[in-house]
């Protein structure tokens, strides 16, 4: 049985089997769905961007990802998303 303090989702059976909360508990499932569905590589492969920075922290694809989990979170621009930078949770993701 999956518990979501291991990480480990290969039997795609959830639980929670207690420990410290957070809002953003719930984007561990978008997470094991993003990797089933390889969606870094397709963004990776279909995003094709004029990028001209000279040494970027976050690729393109990242920052795509980024935003899918903002918005999936609940926060639809960069203002409202300020309280995510705290979250401990959010960053593992």
């Amino acid at each position: 049985m999956f518990s979501l303090t291991n990480n480990n989702a290969k039997n795609n059976n959830f639980s929670f089997e207690g420990g410290n909360l957070t809002n953003y508990g719930g984007l561990i499932l978008f997470k094991e769905l993003f990797e089933v569905l390889k969606l870094a590589e397709l963004i990776s492969k279909y995003l094709v961007t004029n990028d001209q920075r000279h040494s970027p922290l976050y690729s393109d694809t990242m920052i795509v990802i980024q935003l899918i989990f903002q918005i999936l979170a609940g926060h639809d621009t960069d203002y409202a998303c300020q309280e995510l930078k705290d979250d401990a949770y959010f960053y593992q993701l």
